[in-house]
């Protein structure tokens, strides 16, 4: 029996209005991490209203090494802060597969 044991990882949480969602997809593709989507109803979120995002929203997970989810989170910021409704947070998280999320 093998011994596993836990390493840190960056689990960034992308909340963002669903037309995003083909465009954020791309954008996740090019960083080479591993994500998870998921919809919903929108709901509010901090200053955010419910009215303030489209019909339906878009949960994102990424999870990876903490320097290239950063560099990730730089260019969504960049690229949507200014004229979309997209929020980002981030904590790390302990993985007991570390080589699947690089």
């Amino acid at each position: 029996m093998s011994t596993h044991t836990w390493h840190d990882v960056e689990l960034m949480t992308i909340l963002a209005e669903r037309p995003l969602k083909d465009r954020l997809k791309h954008d996740l593709l090019k960083f080479g991490l591993n994500f998870s989507i998921s919809e919903g109803p929108a709901e509010s979120f901090g200053s955010l209203e419910v009215s303030d995002w489209a019909d339906e929203q878009i949960r994102i997970e990424v999870l990876g090494e903490r320097e290239r989810v950063n560099a990730l989170a730089q260019q969504l910021a960049e690229r949507y802060f200014a004229h979309q409704q997209i929020v980002l947070y981030s904590r790390t998280v302990r993985v007991l597969r570390p080589e699947k999320f690089g």
